[in-house]
């Protein structure tokens, strides 16, 4: 017989469009002669603790703990949606904040629109519009041996230049998921336990160009936890999404060229972060 300490777990008899496991005392009952069951478990409600749901298989006329029987523990993985600061400083609870004060120009822990140092491998500094993302993980003490339990991202971007900022430059339409170096991916070591971070920066580089030149980003984002697991190669999502947004517009002001960019407000609510999606075209219009 099959039985189960919790209702945070499900059973069904196969991966997908199967039969569920309903503990009634007939469909967790496996004859003798069964030489082999494949059983799958799917999470339905999120742990409280590491390993705190227990499946039990116990030969008949055998008592649990007994020679008869065998236990597998599973823990239910699951995190809030993230929510992502557009402004104000970098938690510090974030173990990540020294790498981002060094990234930016101002050895700033304050988040927004600013200027940032060269990525690693470039030689232009950037304008870029700083953000931290962070979620709540059940259970708050989780750590599976091997895993990775982080915030992963996705984006849709437009980017576009010329003296009207209006020329199509790069788009993107791919995972967007920051490098470690900007992730705090252990939740036992957050105060309170449980937390997850991730930081990023938007960016436009700050290259050589022509007076007047405008550069600009219209970018939408979906944030939410996932965990990799060395059984599997693949992140699974492990929380809701949260969709937001970055747009921003930069006018190089030097004459005849230079390398002088600054913020420029000709397309009204540019140069702002927040919840939701904005439009991809330059001048925030609906196409």
């Amino acid at each position: 017989m099959l039985t189960k300490n919790s209702d945070n777990v499900r059973v069904f008899d196969a991966p997908s469009g199967g039969n569920e496991i309903t503990f009634n005392g007939s469909d967790n009952v496996f004859p003798a002669s069964t030489q082999e069951t494949d059983l799958y478990v799917e999470g339905a409600m999120y742990s409280s603790s590491m390993g705190d749901v227990t499946l039990t298989l116990t030969a008949d006329g055998e008592s649990g703990g007994s020679g008869g029987a065998d236990t597998v523990n599973f823990t239910v993985v699951w995190a809030d949606a993230p929510d992502v600061a557009f402004s104000g400083t970098v938690s510090a609870d974030n173990d990540k904040i020294d790498t981002y004060v060094e990234w930016t120009e101002a050895n700033t822990d304050a988040l927004g629109m600013q200027k940032f140092n060269p990525d690693e491998g470039e030689t232009d500094p950037t304008w870029g519009y700083g953000y931290q993302s962070r979620a709540y993980v059940f259970p708050p003490d989780f750590n599976y041996p091997g895993s990775n339990l982080e915030i992963g991202r996705y984006w849709v971007a437009s980017f576009y230049a010329g003296t009207s900022g209006s020329v199509p430059t790069e788009s993107y339409d791919e995972d967007d998921t920051s490098s470690p170096e900007f992730q705090d991916s252990t939740p036992t070591d957050s105060n309170p336990q449980g937390w997850i971070y991730d930081l990023d920066a938007p960016r436009m580089q700050r290259y050589e160009a022509g007076v007047l030149e405008i550069q600009r980003m219209r970018a939408n984002f979906e944030t939410y936890a996932q965990l990799t697991v060395p059984e599997s190669p693949d992140p699974v999502r492990a929380s809701y999404i949260t969709p937001f947004f970055v747009r921003m517009s930069i006018r190089q002001l030097d004459a005849p060229t230079g390398t002088n960019w600054s913020p420029v407000n000709d397309v009204s609510n540019d140069n702002v972060a927040g919840y939701g999606t904005t439009p991809l075209t330059w001048d925030l219009k609906q196409p």
